[in-house]
């Protein structure tokens, strides 16, 4: 169904989520705008690649 290359940018993409979360409960507005760009750019530039 998925490329194997399409498969590591969503786990990163899910880590980067995580993350996000983690920022967000300890009230680090930078950490939470970052992470959430990543989460966004991760499966996003793996579905680009693979159009």
């Amino acid at each position: 169904m998925f490329s194997r290359s399409f498969r590591p940018t969503t786990v990163a993409g899910a880590a980067q989520a995580g993350d996000a979360a983690l920022a967000a409960r300890y009230r680090n507005p930078g950490m939470v705008l970052g992470a959430a760009v990543a989460a966004v750019l991760h499966p996003g530039s793996a579905w680009w690649w693979l159009r």
